[in-house]
């Protein structure tokens, strides 16, 4: 497992310490870890599936996807796909990879705003939605 749980650190692109922070560990238990000096507890392996997104089968015995499929990457990845199949011609092609790059490439300050007004955008939308609906028939 030591090779896996660092494997997973790289991918991620964490240092020991940042990847220790973030399931509330010491850095030296992750290296502990890794080195195979200390093997990880049940809680902690768990924790590390649930923060990373991690396949539990993947992490303990090194079968299957290192990830979990998520449903909402599939359907981001499903309409990716159709964009860049699509982009001759389609406006919003260029727009939507400049949007992309430019939040990429965002410090986590400025990334936060962005989510936070994408929020509140989509509360009004809904909020807006619901006051112009009409009301459900009594029946």
């Amino acid at each position: 497992m030591e090779e896996r749980i660092k494997e997973l650190r790289k991918t991620i692109g964490l240092t020991q310490d940042e990847f220790a922070k973030r399931i509330g560990l010491a850095r030296s238990s992750v290296a502990k870890y890794e080195i195979g000096e200390r093997e990880p507890n049940n809680a902690i392996i768990l924790s590390i599936c649930r923060i990373f997104n991690v396949n539990e089968s993947w992490l303990r015995d090194g079968e299957g996807e290192m990830f979990k499929e998520d449903p909402m990457e599939e359907e981001a990845a499903f309409y990716v796909r159709q964009l860049l199949e699509e982009y001759e011609d389609n406006p919003f092609y260029d727009m939507i990879i400049d949007m992309m790059k430019t939040y990429y490439e965002l410090d986590e300050n400025s990334k936060e705003v962005i989510r936070n007004s994408v929020k509140r955008l989509q509360k009004n939308i809904r909020a807006r939605k619901a006051k112009s609906s009409p009301a459900p028939e009594d029946t």
